[in-house]
């Protein structure tokens, strides 16, 4: 199964929040800090069931390997 980086609209949407808080801690020092937190949780949290999928699936690989031994 091949994932692509941006799959939907929300993947861009939590992309594009986490990228402007950076910006706004980083290049302009406003004190973001909280806001970026937020914004790190929420890409977290719409990247989890991805993250399941490819540990899930690396799993079944290998108990498949393993099964013939």
């Amino acid at each position: 199964m091949v994932l692509g980086f941006i799959s939907c609209p929300a993947d861009f949407q939590t992309i594009s929040s986490w990228l402007k808080w950076g910006y706004l801690l980083e290049i302009k020092d406003n004190n973001v800090f909280l806001l970026l937190l937020v914004a790190s949780l929420v890409f977290l949290e719409a990247n989890l069931p991805k993250l399941y999928m490819i540990i899930h699936e690396q799993w079944n690989i290998n108990m498949h390997l393993f099964s013939k031994l």
